[in-house]
């Protein structure tokens, strides 16, 4: 063999080792690239199950503070209606308690009058439609006379002694009282009998 040939030989045994390293050095990059890919994607999957678990968290934060948020919204459209209605009941009781003084002088100008007289057909007639007026927007007389007293409802003024009645029922009303709804405006002031 010629030193060429023997050249030639050796080079393309250099070339086929060579072409062996390469393909090995190819093969451990290809292993190391197929052994990361597993490593990364269980870290991909922990990362997103912790940003999924996190924004849930913060979902379920956000909703509680809704949650209470609308709750307390509720409750205060609650009290202000409620407010709203007690203080519109408050002042028409307001405005019932100070027209008790002419109603009562309603009832002592037709106590004074005799029934005959054109006055006292023109008074009855005012103090009937007053009456009828505050009667449908609630007002209503305290039961007196004859009934058991409660001092809830009744003002004992006075006492007297009869056997002939039983013991403390009022004898005797002296102002009549008055209630506007459920609430006492005015007791009705009494005289109540006593064994």
């Amino acid at each position: 063999m010629s030193q060429e040939e023997k050249e030639n030989i050796i080079d393309e045994q250099e070339s086929d080792n060579k072409q062996e390293n390469d393909v090995s050095e190819n093969e451990d990059i290809i292993s190391e690239d197929q052994q990361v890919q597993p490593e990364e994607e269980p870290k991909e999957e922990t990362v997103l199950k912790s940003d999924m678990d996190a924004l849930e968290k913060k979902f379920g934060e956000l909703n509680d503070s809704y949650l209470r948020l609308y709750a307390d919204f509720d409750n205060y459209k609650k009290r202000t209606a409620k407010e709203k209605t007690e203080t519109a009941l408050y002042a028409t009781a307001l405005v019932m308690q100070k027209l008790l003084p002419v109603i009562d002088n309603f009832e002592r100008a037709l106590a004074a009058e005799t029934e005959e007289s054109a006055f006292y057909t023109g008074v009855k007639m005012v103090y009937k439609q007053l009456d009828e007026i505050l009667v449908s927007e609630g007002l209503k007389a305290i039961p007196a006379e004859g009934e058991l007293f409660d001092p809830n409802l009744h003002h004992a003024v006075m006492t007297e002694s009869d056997e002939a009645k039983d013991d403390n029922v009022i004898t005797e009303q002296l102002q009549r009282g008055y209630m506007y709804k459920e609430k006492v405006l005015r007791p009705a002031m009494v005289k109540v009998n006593k064994k």
